[in-house]
C-alpha cells in the first residue's frame, strides 16, 4: 500500500499566518482592480468597459487631477439637493425661457450664472447672451464669477476652471451660496456629501482614491429665513395690527390712482399678483403708455405673471426705485407680505404727488 504524503497541519501558527496575509492579499488586490475599473468605467461615455485604458486616455499631466462624481453612491439628501436648486432656478429664469436640466451642464459657460446676477442681485455684465467660442464663453465665466465672488466674498469652493469643467460639487457650492445671499424661499438640506472618486497620475500611471464631498453644513438652511430681516419682517412678528393699516393705505393710494381707468383693488395680495395693475399704475404716476404687447394683461399662466413683475421690476428700477427684495414669484403666489415689499416703495415715492 502506497504511503500517503502527509498535509501540512493547518493548526500550526505559522500555517495560518501564511493563510491568512494569502486570503488579505487577495481581498486587497480585489479591492485594487476594482476600483480601478470603476475608474476605467467612469470615463466612458456609454457606461462600456474598455479592455485597457492608459493615462493619456484620461489627458492627465504628471501629477493632474480629475474628480468624478459616482452616482450608483449618491443618497437621497443629495438627490434632494439637485431637486431643490434645480427647480429654484427654473422657477428665477422662467421670464427668460430658459430650462435648467443638469446643474453641471447647464452652467459651464457663464450664461445662466449672468442672467442670476441679473436676476437675483441687479448687476448687469457687458457680455453678450449668446458666445459660441470656447475662449469667449471662458472670459464671460470669468468675469460673472468675478462679480459673483464680490457680492458673496471671496470664496475658494470654486473656480472658474472647475465650473467650466463641468465639476459637479463646485457648481453645487457656488449654487447654495448664492440661494443664501439671494434669500430664495428654498430648504437646502444638511450634512449633503458627494462621492467622488479622484484620478490621480503619478509616475505616469493612474491611481484612484473614493472620498466623500461636503456641500452644506451641518444643519438644514431655509435661507429666507437666514436672510437679513427688514422693517416687514418685525411688523408681521411684533405688532401684526400694523399690517392692516399698511394694507390699507396702499389699497387707497393705487384705487386714488387706478380710479381714471375703472380699476379698484379689493384684495391687495390677489388684485396685485399678475403685476398688471402695478405696471399700469407706474406707467400713470411716470408719465408714460407701457405698450400691451409688452405684458399679458390677461395671464393664463405662471411663466406670463412671472414675466409681467419681471418687467414691473425693471420698470421701477428705471423710475429711481430700488428693485423688490421680494421675488417675482412670491408676488405671483398671492403673497401678502410680498405685495406690500413690492408696492410700499412705489407709495413712498409717489404719495405726495408726482416726483
Amino acid at each position: 500500500m502506497a504511503a500517503k504524503t502527509p498535509k501540512p497541519d493547518d493548526s500550526f501558527p505559522i500555517f495560518e499566518k501564511f493563510t491568512t496575509l494569502s486570503k488579505k492579499k487577495a481581498k486587497e488586490k480585489d479591492e485594487a482592480a476594482a476600483l480601478e475599473q470603476e475608474g476605467l468605467n467612469a470615463i466612458t461615455t456609454d457606461g462600456r468597459t474598455e479592455d485597457k485604458l492608459e493615462p493619456e486616455d484620461f489627458k492627465l499631466e504628471e501629477g493632474g487631477e480629475r474628480r468624478m462624481v459616482v452616482e450608483k453612491d449618491a443618497d437621497e439628501a443629495l438627490t434632494n439637493l439637485i431637486a431643490v436648486l434645480k427647480d429654484w432656478l427654473n422657477e428665477v429664469l422662467v421670464a427668460d425661457r430658459m430650462v435648467v436640466r443638469s446643474l453641471a451642464d447647464d452652467l459651464y459657460d457663464g450664461q445662466v450664472l449672468q442672467i442670476l446676477l441679473h436676476r437675483l442681485f441687479n448687476r448687469t455684465l457687458s457680455e453678450p447672451d449668446v458666445i459660441h467660442s470656447a475662449h469667449g464663453q471662458r472670459q464671460r465665466l470669468e468675469s460673472v464669477l468675478a462679480a459673483l465672488d464680490e457680492l458673496l466674498g471671496r470664496r475658494a469652493e470654486w473656480t472658474a476652471e472647475e465650473i467650466y469643467g463641468r465639476q459637479l460639487v463646485p457648481v453645487l457650492r457656488l449654487l447654495v451660496a448664492i440661494a443664501s445671499a439671494a434669500r430664495a424661499p428654498i430648504k437646502l438640506p444638511g450634512r449633503v456629501t458627494v462621492p467622488v472618486l479622484v484620478v490621480q497620475k503619478r509616475d505616469g500611471a493612474l491611481q484612484y482614491t473614493r472620498r466623500l464631498e461636503s456641500v452644506t453644513g451641518p444643519e438644514d438652511v431655509f435661507c429666507l429665513a437666514d436672510a437679513e430681516r427688514d422693517m416687514l419682517d418685525d411688523i408681521f412678528e411684533r405688532s401684526p395690527e400694523r399690517v392692516g393699516l399698511l394694507e390699507r393705505h396702499l389699497m387707497l393710494f393705487i384705487n386714488s390712482n387706478l380710479a381714471c381707468l375703472n380699476i379698484e383693488v379689493t384684495d391687495l395680495a390677489r388684485d396685485l399678483a399678475d403685476g398688471v395693475n402695478l405696471i399700469i399704475l407706474l406707467g400713470l404716476l411716470e408719465g408714460y403708455f407701457v405698450p400691451l404687447h409688452f405684458y399679458t394683461s390677461v395671464s393664463a399662466t405662471k411663466e406670463q405673471r412671472v414675466a409681467n413683475v419681471s418687467l414691473l421690476f425693471d420698470l421701477m428700477e428705471d423710475a429711481g426705485i430700488l428693485r423688490p427684495t421680494t421675488r417675482p414669484e412670491e408676488l405671483v403666489a398671492g403673497d401678502l407680505k410680498a405685495a406690500l415689499r413690492v408696492g410700499l416703495p412705489i407709495f413712498s415715492k409717489y404719495k405726495s404727488g408726482r416726483q
